[in-house]
């Protein structure tokens, strides 16, 4: 499986995109390694200010606030993924916002890599077309943790 991940801004952090694609891999890997394993997946992850992704939360989603994290997913669900031919697959864009994971983090005493990982790996899922739920949640704490401590 291979990983492409086209990065744009940085909303003021700087991780390793070795650390962003092996976040994204195992992901992919965790929700369903043996379909998944011939394909090859490319992601767009965009960071924005707290007013941009606002607007955007409020276009898609009729909701006026700032947000950690939105995703845009190509497929509908993991299935139609799953019967796709093609072997090179764009999965979406992930948008996410640094300040109001960071303030997420102020409030709860959490450390920010460890959170922005978390949201990283929920906004794969939401591309995998997984929706919210144990099954979700427990997948991303466990990605979160991994990439954090190795």
């Amino acid at each position: 499986m291979k990983i492409s991940l086209e990065i744009s801004g940085s909303g003021g952090c700087h991780f390793d995109k070795k650390k962003l694609k092996l976040a994204v891999r195992r992901t992919i890997e965790e929700v369903d390694e043996k379909n998944f394993s011939e394909k090859n997946f490319s992601i767009s992850l965009v960071f924005f200010s707290e007013k941009r992704i606002r607007d955007i939360n409020w276009r898609y989603r009729q909701k006026d606030s700032s947000t950690d994290v939105l995703s845009f997913a190509e497929f509908e669900s993991e299935r139609a993924i799953q019967k796709t031919k093609e072997s090179d697959i764009f999965l979406g864009e992930i948008f996410t916002c640094p300040t109001d994971i960071k303030k997420y983090c102020r409030e709860e005493n959490l450390s920010f890599e460890l959170e922005f990982f978390e949201v990283l790996s929920h906004g794969v899922l939401h591309l995998l077309g997984l929706e919210h739920g144990p099954k979700m949640f427990k997948i991303q704490k466990k990605i979160a943790e991994e990439i954090f401590y190795c």
